[in-house]
């Protein structure tokens, strides 16, 4: 319970907040919870969406550790999209500059 109310805290970065709620389901899946995103998202008061998004969240920041300084999850996810398809779509320097000088 009082893990529960520590993530609701104000001062916790969102990085913070992915990390503890991605545990917190790890925690629930362990008892056998079919329903343990519900739960630990019914217990946290947040939609089902938003408690998968903070646990995708802190897998990522388990791969890529820097997307953890972005100032919030957005701006994270953004990053890390944008990474992702310039590594996948760039075919050449010349094609990478001219897509992000637009």
């Amino acid at each position: 319970v009082m893990f529960h109310e520590n993530i609701g805290r104000k001062d916790l970065t969102w990085a913070e907040k992915a990390k503890a709620t991605k545990l917190l389901l790890e925690i629930a899946k362990k008892f056998n919870k079919s329903n343990a995103l519900q739960e630990v998202a019914e217990k946290q008061d947040k939609s089902t969406r938003t408690t998968f998004r903070y646990v995708n969240a802190a897998k990522v920041i388990e791969e890529f550790p820097i997307l953890e300084k972005e100032k919030s999850l957005s701006i994270a996810i953004t990053k890390f999209n944008f990474d992702l398809v310039e590594k996948r779509y760039a075919c050449s320097d010349t094609i990478t500059a001219s897509w992000r000088s637009k």
